[in-house]
């Protein structure tokens, strides 16, 4: 995109494992850390890889610092645009 013009410029798409917000924290530490073994899992991994994707597992502090960083990055492009649903 650079080259394009547009120094900076970064969209990723990415997956996550959502859960309700009423989980028990005992049950969402117990879901993160199999969904976290399983994704370092070499054979799970190589085929995620072979795939075009990168596994990235984290914790759930981690996602929600990254969905409020897409948010805040994409909320303003849109301001900026002047974007409406139609």
């Amino acid at each position: 995109m650079a080259e394009q013009g547009l120094p900076g410029f970064e969209a990723t798409s990415w997956f996550s494992l959502m859960a309700p917000a009423n989980l028990p924290p005992g049950l969402q530490k117990r879901l993160n850390t199999l969904t976290r073994q399983t994704l370092n899992r070499p054979d799970v991994r190589n085929k995620l890889l072979a795939s075009g994707l990168d596994p990235a597992p984290g914790s759930p502090q981690e996602l929600s610092k990254l969905i409020q960083a897409e948010t805040n990055k994409w909320g303003r492009v849109i301001y900026k645009l002047g974007a409406k649903l139609e």
